[in-house]
C-alpha cells in the first residue's frame, strides 16, 4: 500500500542503513543532502522520534496509513504526536532559530505537518524568544486548500477553514 518510486526507495533505504551505522537523524539528513547538492541546511526538530497519530472512525492510524493506505479519507477525530514530550529539540534547530532573521512556517498542514515539531518541548518557546519575525504562508488561499486534508484537520481543531483560521493556529507565534 506505500509504493515509492526508485528515487524514494534508495533515499530510505540509505537513510535506514545510516541511521542502523549510528548516525543521529540530523547528521543522516547532512549527508544524504549533501550527496544531492541541496547546498541549504535542512534540520529535523529532533534526533529523537515522534510519530504522528490519526484516529477516524476505523481507529488509530500511523500518518503514513492515513494519508497513503486511508487516502485521508474520513473525519479526523484525534491527533497524536507520540514521542513529542519526550523528545529533544536538536540544539541545531535551537541555534539556528535564535540567530534567524526571518522564520518562515511553509504553507504545510498547520495541525498534521507544524505541530508535531511545536509539540517538541522547547521549539514554540524558542521561536517566540527569537528576534526575528515569525511569518505563516497559509495553506488556504481564497477559501480553497491548495493540496491534501488539510479541511479535515482544522475542522477536527474547531479551526475555520481559512487563512484566518491557520493565523489562529499559530497565534502568538506570528
Amino acid at each position: 500500500w506505500f509504493n515509492l518510486g526508485d528515487r524514494d526507495l534508495a533515499w530510505c533505504l540509505e537513510r535506514s542503513r545510516m541511521l542502523a551505522e549510528g548516525l543521529s537523524p540530523t547528521a543522516t539528513l547532512a549527508r544524504l543532502n549533501a550527496a544531492i547538492g541541496v547546498r541549504a541546511r535542512v534540520l529535523p526538530m529532533s534526533d529523537d522520534p515522534v510519530r504522528t497519530w490519526v484516529r477516524t472512525g476505523a481507529g488509530w492510524l500511523s500518518f503514513q496509513q492515513f494519508m497513503i493506505r486511508e487516502r485521508a479519507a474520513g473525519l479526523v477525530e484525534g491527533l497524536e504526536f507520540r514521542g513529542a514530550e519526550q523528545a529533544a529539540a536538536s540544539e541545531h534547530v535551537l541555534a539556528a532559530l535564535a540567530g534567524a532573521h526571518a522564520i518562515v512556517i511553509g504553507p504545510s498542514n498547520p495541525l498534521a505537518s507544524i505541530a508535531p515539531i511545536l509539540a517538541v518541548p522547547g521549539i514554540h518557546d524558542a521561536m517566540v524568544a527569537s528576534p526575528a519575525p515569525v511569518i505563516a504562508v497559509s495553506p488556504i488561499v481564497g477559501g480553497e486548500v491548495l493540496k491534501g486534508p488539510t479541511a479535515s484537520f482544522m475542522a477536527f481543531a474547531a479551526l475555520e477553514c481559512s487563512a484566518e483560521g491557520v493565523a489562529d493556529f499559530y497565534g502568538e507565534l506570528l
